[in-house]
């Protein structure tokens, strides 16, 4: 076993709530001999292999620590199913150690989540984009939730 000090992975794992799909996270804590990522398991109080969950999704680097979150600001993220193209608020940006951002929005349930996941994302819109392009808006409970599909 090689431990993984600074948990430069993470697994990833897919789950819905209400119907409505986000990712959940483990950190690689160590690898195991064949260089397999490997997560601990609270119920069992061991190590097991990330990939035996049956909901797992996959490894990403871990990236750095949240600095900040600011206000979406009048921007939306847009997505597109079918031939309908619908739009929800960033509701928040979310600013990262290293630097990078991200958007957030909201479902129904108020799980917040990374729009550009989903894998009808089509783009994020600056405020005064929705008039510009003529894209409807959801209702804001959350109404474009039916197009939004996990990746």
């Amino acid at each position: 076993m090689i431990a993984a000090p600074h948990a430069p992975y993470i697994a990833r794992y897919s789950q819905k709530n209400n119907g409505h799909p986000y990712f959940s996270s483990k950190p690689v804590v160590a690898w195991d001999a064949q260089g397999i990522a490997l997560v601990a398991d609270e119920k069992a109080g061991r190590l097991v292999e990330a990939n035996s969950y049956a909901n797992f999704a996959g490894l990403t680097p871990a990236g750095s620590a949240v600095a900040a979150v600011l206000p979406g600001g009048g921007w939306h993220a847009e997505f597109s199913q079918g031939g309908i193209t619908t739009t929800d608020p960033v509701l928040a940006w979310q600013v990262d150690a290293d630097g990078s951002t991200r958007a957030l929005i909201s479902d129904a349930d108020g799980t917040a989540f990374d729009p550009s996941e989903a894998e009808n994302f089509v783009r994020v819109l600056p405020p005064g984009g929705l008039a510009a392009e003529g894209a409807p808006r959801s209702e804001a409970s959350g109404g474009g939730d039916a197009l939004r599909v996990a990746s």
